[in-house]
């Protein structure tokens, strides 16, 4: 009997544990660079560089070729057409936005896209109608200047002219470097090889600015454009915004948390008959526990989405690391000396002082009182909850239930639930929450 009790308890603790160590690995894996997380700590820098790139084609583009680096036509562009033996067919001619240039006496021929060794060919074979091998030479007078585009998390976007040698790193730099929000380790460079084909290279511009790996700060090219993702989803950075932001996420996890998590308290000796065939007042108890635990979890979330999407990741990482060693250290050796309860405590245990660090921390660095912690908006929820969870419970300990239509379950769960419910319906949030709902269902 001992035996199975232990064993369902261990169910219990595996998810919070489990979820720790998860959420550790992430925070671990998000902090790597995009290089070293596909494994290339051990590869040379060249190789490093053609693993994070990618190529991009549009619909029914043809298969990727050789890029030819000569410069091509653009429309705009001014070329001189001279005819060493037959000067009198000399002109100056403009490339027309359609891609064509008006040739005197042979009309239109379409020049853009062609070197100018493409296009003394299509000029010659225009004029071959009227001259006998005719030669042509083709001057280029005015062209479209080399560019590049910044854009993203940094200072000043635009285009900026390429003049001679300009790195990734140089390319930010003009455009005023860095802004608080830039993501460095993944710098996106997009460069068109054809008309239907773009390379995008993921570039880790953090470790070229620390000094390493400087053999991938790649040239930047003509028309190439740089674009630096941001680190967080936050729109709101104002030290003003920021706090009143978290307060009113509080306040609604507050409104939702606690009444949910005594909800399922108080469905607890229901879900011990289900699964266990009676009532066990040591699964009641576990589950209240476990619940206390995980609400600690959800009130600290609207701390730990603040910290994550500002990149304030000390105390994230610390109080995740701490639930993760804390639920393995005193998991195996409370759970080989004690049982299977004694993982039940470990797991809670963990879960409060790992996520009380996170909680505590943002509101020590932003100077928010902890008299927020518990609302006063909030104090009927509460109360509510509490007294239900008091008043409910013993009813199950005067004696043992194993039938599910046992008054005690058909009668004492639902009104205990509609206590919680309706300070729920009478709380002011109950509105926001629900005009939130039926707009998101309109949308």
């Amino acid at each position: 009997m001992n035996q199975g009790r232990h064993i369902h308890l261990l169910r219990l603790s595996i998810f919070p544990a489990l979820s720790s160590l998860l959420v550790c690995a992430c925070l671990l894996f998000w902090s790597k660079p995009a290089c070293a997380r596909q494994g290339a700590a051990a590869k040379s820098a060249p190789e490093r560089a053609a693993a994070s790139k990618t190529i991009l084609r549009t619909e029914n583009s043809p298969e990727l070729g050789h890029r030819d680096n000569r410069y091509r036509l653009c429309a705009s562009d001014v070329i001189a057409v001279n005819f060493p033996l037959t000067p009198e067919f000399d002109q100056t001619v403009t490339i027309q936005p359609d891609g064509f240039a008006t040739l005197a006496a042979v009309g239109d021929v379409r020049l853009e896209g062609l070197t100018t060794e493409g296009s003394i060919q299509a000029i010659r074979a225009a004029y071959s109608k009227m001259l006998h091998a005719p030669i042509v030479t083709v001057e280029l007078k005015k062209f479209n200047e080399p560019y590049f585009i910044v854009g993203g998390q940094v200072r000043q976007p635009g285009k900026y002219d390429l003049r001679g040698y300009t790195s990734a790193t140089e390319a930010v730099a003009m455009a005023g470097g860095f802004n608080h929000d830039a993501k460095h380790s993944q710098v996106l460079l997009f460069r068109r090889v054809n008309d239907d084909w773009f390379e995008v290279t993921s570039l880790n511009l953090k470790r070229i600015l620390q000094g390493r790996d400087l053999a991938e700060d790649p040239k930047i090219q003509s028309g190439d454009m740089l674009f630096v993702p941001t680190i967080s989803g936050l729109r709101e950075r104002d030290p003003a915004v920021v706090p009143d932001m978290y307060e009113k996420s509080y306040r609604l996890i507050f409104y939702l948390g606690f009444p949910a998590f005594a909800s399922v308290v108080i469905v607890s000796p229901l879900v011990s008959v289900v699964w266990l065939g009676r009532y066990e007042p040591v699964f009641m108890e576990f589950v209240a526990l476990l619940a206390i635990g995980w609400l600690v979890n959800v009130l600290s979330n609207p701390a730990y989405v603040v910290d994550l999407a500002t990149g304030a990741l000390r105390w994230v990482a610390a109080g995740c690391v701490l639930t993760a060693f804390l639920n393995a250290a005193l998991g195996a050796v409370l759970g080989d000396a004690l049982g299977g309860p004694a993982v039940v405590i470990a797991s809670v245990s963990s879960l409060i002082v790992g996520y009380a660090i996170i909680l505590g921390a943002y509101h020590i660095e932003n100077r928010i009182p902890f008299r927020t912690l518990i609302p006063p908006q909030n104090a009927s929820i509460l109360a509510v909850s509490a007294i239900a969870i008091i008043f409910f419970l013993p009813l199950f300990a005067a004696g043992p239930v194993t039938s599910l239509f046992s008054p005690r379950i058909t009668f004492g769960i639902p009104v205990a639930l509609l206590m919680i419910v309706a300070s729920m319906w009478m709380h002011p949030m109950r509105r926001r929450v629900w005009n939130w709902v039926t707009s998101r269902a309109v949308a």
